[in-house]
């Protein structure tokens, strides 16, 4: 039984992606016998997982029309038997995980790494240098061991280890602004 667009739309903008994967399936398989399909108008979002999903059935899809009123035609091409079911399936997963309409409007990328702020200490969660270290292999052999100032018991060198601490007002070092 052919899909029918009253019942591949569930709305006039969201039409049902299972439905369309099914009219897919039924082109492919050429059940009717035609060579191409125009499917109902619908969103931007929805258009690109069609293209998508036509791209996996290896038809051939162009968006068509204006406005709200644009809609998206499915032809048929020589390779349109061969389908990529591992896409199709990945498709549908990622179409159905949110709706299309949650995703517009969002970046895309990976999400933002959260910056430091000027006093913030950092590092201080780092853990101790291991003993495979070279550093610590090279202190070793100059009589440090931890616990120990750098420099010996009777050298005045640092009781507690140094903290780094985020200065964005400061430049640093022979730094100008430009």
């Amino acid at each position: 039984m052919m899909a029918t667009f009253d019942q591949l739309s569930q709305t006039a903008n969201h039409p049902s992606l299972s439905n369309t994967e099914t009219l897919m399936r039924e082109l492919v398989a050429n059940i009717d016998g035609r060579q191409s399909i125009a499917l109902p108008p619908m969103n931007k979002g929805s258009r690109k997982i069609v293209h998508e999903l036509a791209a996996a059935f290896n038809l051939k899809s162009g968006s068509k029309g204006r406005d709200s009123g644009r809609y998206v035609t499915l032809t048929k091409t020589t390779r349109s038997g061969i389908i990529n079911e591992g896409k199709v399936r990945a498709l549908m997963k990622r179409a159905t995980r949110g709706s299309v309409h949650e995703s517009e409007g969002q970046k895309k990328g990976r999400p933002r790494i959260p910056e430091h702020c000027e006093g913030d200490e950092v590092g201080k969660e780092a853990p101790a240098v291991g003993e495979s270290n070279i550093g610590f292999k090279m202190l070793s052999s100059m009589g440090w061991s931890e616990g120990v100032k750098i420099g010996g018991a009777s050298s005045i060198g640092i009781e507690a280890p140094l903290t780094v601490v985020i200065k964005k007002s400061k430049l640093g070092l022979g730094a100008t602004r430009t």
